[in-house]
């Protein structure tokens, strides 16, 4: 009986760290995405200004295709971004957005621009699904 209370106690133990381990990752995650966002309304109303911004679509194309493009969206792949803006200025803001839990592509994506030196780069809070919403809202926008 004695190796039982053991073997419970170590399993316990191990849970423990387990759940700890897990809490951390997510405490990094959140540490590390902590970037400004921008809300959907924001948006419709930066495009609908004299500056509008870059808006890149980080879903993938078979979902762009079922669901929809964005309009004035540029459909980008997350790990060709450096390469298909060579050419932008760093100055103009930049939205970019998924279809992804948390934003993780969409924060993923505004972190590297920001890191290669672009100066205004905002991930879409709640992604496509909060731009759908939005839309739907105010159907004569950009629809």
């Amino acid at each position: 009986e004695a190796h039982v209370g053991s073997a419970a106690l170590l399993l316990g133990g191990l849970f423990g760290l387990w759940l700890l381990w897990k809490l951390w990752q997510k405490y990094r995650f959140r540490a590390l995405s902590a970037i400004p966002h921008i809300s959907a309304g924001e948006l419709l109303a930066a495009l609908d200004s004299p500056t509008p911004p870059l808006v890149l679509d980080l879903r993938d194309p078979a979902m762009i295709a079922d669901l929809g493009a964005i309009p004035g969206a540029v459909a980008v792949d997350l790990g060709k971004l450096p390469e298909m803006l060579a050419d932008h200025p760093k100055a103009q803001p930049i939205v970019t957005l998924c279809a992804c839990p948390e934003d993780a592509s969409a924060r993923q994506a505004a972190r590297r621009l920001l890191a290669a030196g672009y100066l205004s780069v905002r991930p879409l809070q709640g992604g496509f699904e909060q731009w759908q919403a939005a839309n739907a809202e105010q159907p004569g926008l950009l629809s």
